[in-house]
């Protein structure tokens, strides 16, 4: 039998180590999986990462595409991503996470791999209102996003110019209805309502229902397409709860005021988020970006809403 020289074997050890390497390589370039934002690929520090049959990603690079803050804290083994008035939290290891304080489940816990937070690919679009498809054949990723949670809420706020007074109005519905304080509409002959996106509507406005005492009124106008508020579940609001008021004070379409809530009696909520005159029938919401009022009056450093369901 013949024996080979340790030179020979160190040469066919080497000549094997390269070839596993470049079979590996190839088949690392053939299964990586690419990601896309608004048509635009997002570069990773890491590659993303296959776990029980998910897509894992890493968190930072990911969110900060989406112009997200993030945070990650040492001690607490968590992440936390702000944007506009959302906050999420994820934990190492948790299958729960929270969105502005609510709790999320979720079907793949997020790990630390090679010194790199990873999080499924398929919550962050969800909790981001964006919309993700899968192309198995290329292996990638499409992520569209929509507006921001802040931009949503405004183009569910409307001007009202009547030829008494100036207000604000809430769209309630895809097919024209609209929200806003009688006294905004009251001994109007004629009525203006300007867009977030700076269009005007002149057409034909009736007035479908009111109730003076508590001063709001619902009109109908001839347009469909519109973005509607999503309503709370609840009036449950506790003193110190985050909210945003948007209105239109002194004819400055949809300007945004935030707060928080600092009492609720008689039907009324009282917050810190400044309204002026011209905000009347404006829009408040909660940390969820669900409305929970009317803005309606304020006094002094007070500032009050009609609760949305009573």
């Amino acid at each position: 039998m013949k024996t080979f020289s340790s030179k020979i074997i160190r040469v066919l050890f080497t000549f094997c180590m390269a070839l596993l390497f470049t079979m590996t390589k190839n088949v690392s370039a053939e299964n990586a999986i690419s990601v896309y934002l608004n048509q635009k690929p997002v570069t990773f520090s890491a590659s993303p990462i296959v776990r029980d049959n998910r897509v894992l990603v890493p968190a930072r690079d990911m969110f900060e595409a989406m112009a997200y803050q993030v945070n990650w804290n040492h001690a607490t083994d968590t992440v936390s991503i702000t944007k506009d008035i959302t906050t999420i939290t994820l934990k190492i290891g948790s299958n729960i996470a929270l969105k502005n304080d609510v709790s999320i489940p979720l079907d793949v816990a997020p790990i630390n791999f090679n010194g790199k937070t990873y999080i499924p690919l398929r919550f962050v679009a969800e909790n981001t209102s964006a919309d993700v498809k899968w192309n198995e054949a290329a292996r990638t990723i499409y992520i569209t996003t929509s507006a921001s949670n802040e931009n949503r809420l405004l183009q569910s706020v409307v001007k009202i110019q009547t030829n008494k007074i100036q207000g604000s109005g809430i769209i309630l519905s895809t097919d024209g209805y609209i929200a806003t304080n009688f006294h905004v509409l009251e001994n109007a002959t004629t009525g203006q309502i300007q867009f977030q996106n700076g269009e005007y509507y002149n057409g034909n406005i009736t007035l479908v229902g009111y109730d003076t005492v508590k001063d709001i009124a619902i009109i109908k106008i001839n347009m469909t397409g519109l973005v509607p508020v999503i309503f709370a579940k609840s009036n449950e609001l506790h003193i110190n709860n985050p909210v945003t008021a948007i209105g239109s004070p002194g004819g400055n379409l949809n300007v945004v005021s935030k707060g928080v809530v600092i009492g609720t009696r008689d039907y009324i909520i009282a917050t810190t988020a400044a309204i002026r005159h011209g905000s009347s029938g404006g829009a408040l919401f909660n940390q969820n970006g669900q409305l929970i009022g009317m803005t309606s009056s304020f006094g002094g450093e007070s500032y009050y809403s009609i609760p949305a369901r009573f």
